[in-house]
């Protein structure tokens, strides 16, 4: 049959078996075939979200036991950056008795942290289980949040308060049949169960940097979610991924209390293409007591 991803991953026609299995044989811990994520995507999206099938139990087995090729280490201190439309507004005040407009400002620090129970649907996180999304810079954090012209934006820089170690699906791997091409047809020659390896991780890399839209379906965030419980699982910190707007990468860190807001700034999107701000009003700083 063939199964169409398009959209999502480009026009593409995916001829996969009738049986939608992925072709694992008796070795749960490698991917033996080129579609396997496109086939654990389909199982989770329309058939079986909660209880796995023995094909999805399979790749997961397969994605912990490769994972430990894909770490990523960040030191206590490092910087992220994360955006957020809008702006808070200040008290009018009152001077010689004549009273002054309200002024937009930044939204102060517990604005700029996801609260708990109260999290939206994410490409990372579940409705409900918050998650903590930053940028590697400034410029992409204002980008993923996709502003218009004169828009006012508030950006926090936040500054992580341990040793981080996240799964690396950034490395988004150039191989051929990714893109316009049959990623899952026969080619002129098997691949490799390293190739498989490789093309299945680009695919994992590709499906966590796809932008999030509000009229996604929800179930198209399943696959990427239950990844990521996975990797919390296994101990991990969070995950990192390309960004499809900018040269830039993104974070996305389980616990939102691996890093705190120590600067914020209201910036003016002053023109788009490309992308150029600049600051206004005040900003809040932590406290160096």
């Amino acid at each position: 049959m063939i199964f169409h991803y398009t959209n999502k991953y480009g026009d593409v026609g995916v001829e996969l078996e009738k049986s939608m299995t992925i072709k694992q044989n008796n070795d749960t811990t490698i991917f033996r075939d080129p579609a396997a994520y496109l086939c654990f995507s389909f199982h989770v999206q329309e058939k079986n979200r909660y209880i796995h099938n023995q094909d999805t139990v399979r790749f997961l087995n397969a994605v912990r036991e490769t994972i430990k090729n894909r770490e990523k280490y960040f030191p206590k201190d490092t910087k992220f950056w994360r955006a957020r439309l809008g702006s808070a507004k200040s008290e009018g005040v009152k001077f010689h008795d004549k009273a002054y407009a309200q002024k937009d400002v930044p939204y102060p620090p517990k604005e700029m942290k996801p609260v708990a129970g109260k999290a939206i649907e994410g490409r990372v996180n579940p409705k409900g289980i918050p998650c903590l999304y930053l940028a590697t810079n400034i410029q992409t954090a204002i980008q993923e949040v996709r502003p218009w012209l004169n828009a006012k934006i508030t950006v926090a820089k936040f500054q992580t308060v341990k040793n981080l170690r996240l799964v690396d699906c950034s490395r988004n791997i150039k191989i051929d049949g990714i893109g316009n091409d049959n990623p899952g047809s026969s080619s002129k020659k098997e691949e490799t169960l390293i190739e498989c390896e490789e093309r299945t991780w680009s695919w994992i890399a590709r499906s966590f940097s796809i932008p999030v839209n509000p009229s996604d379906d929800e179930a198209d965030y399943v696959p990427t979610q239950i990844l990521a419980e996975l990797f919390r699982a296994e101990g991990y910190d969070g995950v990192v991924y390309n960004s499809q707007f900018v040269e830039g990468q993104n974070v996305a860190l389980f616990d939102s209390s691996l890093a705190e807001p120590v600067d914020i700034k209201l910036y003016n999107i002053t023109k788009i293409p490309p992308f150029k701000f600049e600051e206004v009003h005040c900003q809040f700083a932590r406290s160096k007591t």
